[in-house]
């Protein structure tokens, strides 16, 4: 095996070696922030995963005191007031093309008459 030496100045020396320690410090913070991130976003999925589990908990809380509270009579008139709302919004293009064509109709009486005086 062949060896090649190169000739380095001392400053070369030098500086070589403070930019290969430079590099190595750059790679360990960088490792350093990552294992930090890492940790971050362990603690962010279990701080996830028990709010999900609060949240389920206060959900069936809630549906436990719902069953518990009797059904009042106000609130069984608002269901029937919905659903005739929505009825009469199924409806409602049938009210509008009825409502036109007596438009139209209370129109031509209009213009008859018109035709008649003028």
């Amino acid at each position: 095996m062949n060896s090649i030496h190169i000739k380095l100045d001392y400053d070369e020396a030098i500086n070589i070696k403070k930019g290969a320690l430079i590099i190595e410090k750059e790679l360990l913070q960088a490792i350093g922030y990552v294992n930090a991130y890492n940790n971050l976003r362990r603690q962010e999925f279990a701080l996830k995963a028990k709010i999900k589990r609060d949240f389920l908990a206060l959900e069936s809380t809630i549906e436990a005191i719902k069953a518990m509270l009797p059904i009042d009579e106000l609130g069984l008139v608002k269901k029937e007031i919905k659903q005739v709302v929505k009825q009469a919004i199924k409806k409602s293009p049938q009210i509008i093309e009825k409502n036109h064509s007596t438009l139209d109709q209370e129109l031509q009486e209009i213009k008859e008459k018109l035709a008649r005086l003028g």
